[in-house]
């Protein structure tokens, strides 16, 4: 049986990426803040009324452990010092940075083990660091990869496999210009993991790096060139724009995105996060993904690590033919990937068994 073409899109922060060198984040502090994330505690109160987070004793999970009850106070590391110093961010970042250190709540064999794997899985060697400076993307690469093993991985198992795919990169960010530097460099050959991959008609060319405007009123899905766009919701906001609007309305929207992915090449898209905002983040007003149900045409997948294990939260998934959103218990493990960084980045091999995993399903 003859396999349709995928159409696979990433969200970028902690889906592709881990540690954002370019605002100044050090590995080390990367992965202390997902650890803040991912580990969970309870809140302990003194006698004298001071307020203390106490590690549960659990390994890292994304979600509340299975096994809580009613009243059970557990919160992550995160959560607790948003609780107690609310709309302090310093100062919670401050703490967040110092959680493994001695004295400090995340001080544990157990935590500062799973510290040291994370950093081992990220950290360039002294080879590859080298040569990322000899091929010009020193300032990207610096002590890890900005792009993770586990999607070269997966372009390679693709190749391999002779599979027809087309990727899509999504982000509400600012970085899709550095993901198309590494990229770009992988599917030319000139990055230290492409080990002989080169597949340049893949590269994220300029011309495709696009934004999307949504709106309550139409059109309602708007595609302009270039993602240098000043983001608001304001109802005049393509008058602004007009001589970077490419395509206008749903239709023409998606018959411009289907004819490009059915050509292979990649896109790179950024999204609307004040539209997403505004309405209060709903589903229904996160990034647009429009899948064919049927199968017969393609399979998209969104791997998105904001996910929620019961919702779609930020991903709003819609049927293609009809436009009606879908309800997440009919996209979940087939056109959508709830990614957990943690496990993403100690098996090179987990966006293959995703990918396995959806055409399965």
């Amino acid at each position: 049986m003859t396999r349709p073409p995928l159409r696979l899109t990433f969200d970028i922060n902690k889906t592709l990426n881990f540690v954002d060198s370019v605002k100044g984040e050090t590995l080390e502090h990367a992965v202390t803040r997902m650890l803040c994330d991912t580990t969970w505690g309870y809140k302990r109160t003194s006698p004298d009324g001071t307020i203390a987070w106490e590690w549960d004793g659990q390994a890292p999970t994304m979600d509340r452990p299975q096994n809580w009850q009613s009243g059970d106070l557990r919160i992550c590391y995160r959560d607790f010092l948003e609780e107690k110093f609310p709309g302090e961010r310093k100062r919670q970042t401050k703490d967040q940075i110092k959680f493994h250190e001695p004295g400090q709540p995340g001080y544990y064999a157990m935590l500062t083990s799973f510290h040291t794997r994370y950093i081992d899985a990220l950290k360039l060697s002294d080879q590859d660091r080298e040569k990322a400076k000899q091929i010009g993307l020193g300032d990207l690469l610096k002590e890890s990869y900005f792009i993770l093993p586990a999607f070269f991985k997966l372009l390679k198992y693709l190749r391999d496999s002779n599979r027809e795919f087309s990727i899509t990169f999504r982000t509400f960010g600012e970085d899709l210009k550095r993901v198309a530097t590494e990229f770009n460099a992988f599917c030319t050959g000139n990055h230290p993991l492409s080990h002989g991959f080169e597949m340049p008609e893949k590269c994220l060319l300029s011309s495709y790096m696009l934004s999307f405007v949504r709106q309550d009123f139409e059109p309602r899905l708007t595609l302009l060139s270039g993602t240098d766009i000043d983001f608001q919701c304001d109802p005049h906001i393509l008058s602004h724009y007009r001589s970077q609007i490419v395509k206008s309305g749903v239709d023409e929207v998606l018959r411009f995105l289907n004819e490009i992915a059915s050509k292979g090449k990649t896109l790179g898209i950024r999204d609307m996060f004040d539209y997403w905002k505004l309405h209060n983040r709903e589903v229904t007003a996160g990034k647009p993904c429009y899948v064919d149900m049927s199968g017969k045409n393609h399979h998209t997948i969104f791997f998105d690590d904001n996910v929620k294990e019961n919702d779609a939260y930020i991903v709003d998934m819609r049927d293609e033919t009809t436009g009606e959103p879908l309800p997440f218990s009919e996209t979940n493990g087939v056109f959508l990937v709830r990614v957990v960084p943690f496990e993403m980045l100690l098996d090179e091999n987990y966006y293959i068994k995703c990918l396995e995993d959806c055409e399965e399903n």
